[in-house]
């Protein structure tokens, strides 16, 4: 919708293709997340090395989703419609908040996808050597800085939290 919005305020061709490629990689990804799912209702357990490969390409295709919605944000900042560049980095924080809850298990894919969403973004505005550019960069990687963060905490509390589990259910056996 925002890519529409935009391409339509804007008449940006740029804008038009990374607005098709979201959508493409929309379509694509619950099909991928079908296929996982028919396979963890086969009988037979998923061997290690099996999980990794279902690991990686859900990592490709949440990066591709981050690096389409940064690149995104970044061409809204360089086109230099204010709304329009809002209505962006909104959804690439919303994505970001929504990786930093989603995949704090998994560092880091989670690291990956902050960079890839962030890093274009940043270049952007970095790039504008105005005032009101240098302050969104430095919200940005403020952003960014608390995510990492965020990441780190909830990896901890949550492997805290495991090997709790893990004690106590030695203490309930023994």
């Amino acid at each position: 919708m925002v890519g529409a919005i935009t391409t339509y305020e804007t008449g940006d061709k740029v804008t038009a293709g990374l607005t098709i490629a979201g959508i493409v990689i929309a379509i694509v990804r619950p099909f991928e997340i079908i296929a996982f799912r028919r396979r963890l209702a086969r009988p037979l357990q998923l061997a290690r090395a099996e999980a990794a490969i279902w690991e990686r390409r859900y990592i490709v295709g949440t990066v591709a989703t981050a690096l389409v919605l940064g690149v995104f944000a970044a061409r809204s900042i360089v086109l230099g419609d204010a709304l329009c560049s809002v209505m962006a980095i909104g959804i690439g924080f919303g994505f970001g908040a929504g990786v930093v809850a989603r995949l704090a298990l998994r560092p880091f894919a989670a690291l990956l996808d902050l960079v890839a969403i962030a890093a274009p973004a940043a270049i952007a505005t970095f790039m504008q050597p105005d005032l009101r550019h240098v302050g969104l960069w430095l919200l940005i990687l403020m952003y960014v800085v608390a995510s990492f963060e965020m990441v780190r905490l909830s990896f901890n509390a949550s492997i805290s939290q495991i090997a709790l589990k893990r004690q106590f259910e030695r203490l309930a056996a023994a």
